[in-house]
């Protein structure tokens, strides 16, 4: 049993976009739930090349949970979405923020350096960029933009502890490929591949679309590997 597939009906109806299957594949595995609804992940890291659509995936998140999720529970839920840069996570806010104000009714605040936007339902959704002085919320759902970007400091010590007075939480990041000095994206990528390699379930979600260990770049059999929107938006 998943969510996945409320959020890609909520985008759909909503949004009045028809999500990739890459883009329900991801969301789907992260927001495996039991019969209560309660969340088997509690983290998740997906990664592609860029200009798949991430973006729009997690949109979708975010809106769903303000929303559908929201009302299931019972009660307002708290997001916060975040970005390796301020505008990258401003970006996600331009985009989403007119939609729920006009199909829910929703109200934004618009101050320099933190955007929000509150629900009639009473849940809120914070933008904000990813560093170490974001103390003092309490988040049901932490959105990653770019997470190759992000120290491990950050996720460490300020977004985790954000959340563990949360019944139900989730940790959801999203990025492209990193390099050698992306540590927080090294540590959870490294971590998944050995529990996948140990077949052992946990509360991490993992999937990347990349290319196979080896292989020439430049050969273009491969080239869908890291890009599963080739065929629909990439040429």
């Amino acid at each position: 049993k998943s969510f996945g597939g409320a959020v890609a009906a909520w985008a759909r109806d909503v949004m009045g976009l028809e999500l990739f299957p890459w883009q329900v594949h991801a969301l789907t595995g992260q927001l495996v739930c039991d019969d209560a609804g309660n969340l088997l992940h509690r983290e998740s890291l997906v990664s592609t090349a860029r200009q798949n659509g991430k973006s729009v995936a997690l949109q979708a998140l975010i809106g769903w949970a303000l929303t559908e999720w929201s009302e299931q529970l019972g009660r307002p839920v708290t997001v916060l979405s975040t970005a390796n840069q301020l505008d990258r996570a401003e970006a996600i806010h331009t985009a989403l923020s007119p939609v729920l104000i006009d199909k829910f009714g929703a109200k934004k605040l618009e101050a320099i350096g933190r955007k929000s936007v509150t629900m009639r339902n009473g849940s809120k959704w914070e933008v904000r960029a990813a560093t170490t002085r974001l103390h003092g919320g309490s988040y049901d759902l932490i959105v990653v933009d770019e997470l190759w970007n992000i120290p491990a400091a950050v996720l460490d010590e300020a977004l985790r502890p954000s959340m563990i007075a949360r019944p139900n939480p989730l940790l959801s990041c999203w990025s492209t490929a990193g390099d050698a000095s992306s540590d927080s994206m090294i540590h959870l990528r490294e971590r998944a591949l050995a529990e996948i390699e140990r077949g052992e379930p946990s509360d991490l979600y993992f999937a990347e679309w990349s290319l196979p260990p080896g292989v020439p770049a430049s050969d273009d059999q491969y080239w869908g590997y890291p890009n599963p929107s080739l065929g629909y938006t990439i040429t």
